[in-house]
């Protein structure tokens, strides 16, 4: 959309996935818009259907949002990076990711603590895939000279819960089975890239391999576990 959020939710052993895609506030300078636009879905959004409380939380947090196990967030951001347009231009074409990095304005407003609180993003070091001639992969050379900018991104969060066993199932396994994670839902990256050849669009497309752990119930095992306890309280 143009500019808004759109998402859908599912449950997956009972663990709860968010997914999102953003179009945030274009220009160079509207870096508090785009703070905006991430704060809005964060409070206030609701899907079609859903029966959960929708009030924010001391942390300014939407049901939806403190209830997920996992969230992935993609989209264009439309943050830019703050550099003349010739040195970023360089920097773009030699490979010096690293000098624009520090000069990114959603890694700067992260630190900030502003943006995609808790949320975490693979390493930049593919090309910024933001703004190109029209079918080619060369930076804008239009009067307006928009400087290179990586405004499309992957960004993803685990929720730091500490009761790694669902509501209503106790501790049993953390008793009974050695070795019993500390996270129900956890992420690695195993890749993070654009796709720098696609000349379709005035973008570069980027994308995200991620490897998902989900730590489940075995109903079965559950109940067995459950009568061998109750077997060791009858006999105290």
């Amino acid at each position: 959309g143009n500019k808004g959020t759109v998402g859908v939710s599912l449950s997956i052993h009972r663990r709860k996935f968010l997914f999102l895609c953003s179009h945030f506030a274009a220009h160079q300078n509207a870096v508090e818009k785009r703070n905006e636009d991430y704060l809005a879905p964060v409070r206030e959004m609701k899907l079609q259907g859903a029966a959960e409380d929708w009030s924010a939380s001391p942390s300014g947090e939407c049901a939806l949002f403190q209830e997920a196990d996992f969230i992935t967030w993609v989209g264009d951001f439309n943050y830019r990076v703050d550099m003349p347009y010739h040195q970023a231009c360089q920097a773009a074409y030699g490979k010096n990711f690293k000098l624009m990095q520090q000069q990114d304005q959603c890694l700067k407003e992260r630190a900030k603590g502003k943006t995609f609180v808790g949320f975490e993003e693979g390493p930049l070091n593919f090309p910024p895939t933001y703004k190109f001639d029209k079918r080619t992969s060369t930076y804008d050379t239009s009067e307006k000279q928009r400087i290179p900018a990586w405004c499309d991104r992957v960004l993803y969060r685990c929720k730091a819960d500490p009761r790694v066993v669902l509501p209503g199932y106790g501790n049993l396994a953390q008793k009974h089975v050695p070795g019993f994670p500390s996270q129900a839902v956890s992420c690695c990256l195993q890749t993070y890239d654009s796709c720098h050849d696609i000349v379709d669009s005035d973008h570069k497309p980027v994308y995200a391999m991620l490897s998902i752990s989900l730590q489940c119930v075995d109903e079965g095992f559950h109940r067995q576990l459950s009568a061998q306890a109750m077997t060791e309280m009858d006999r105290r």
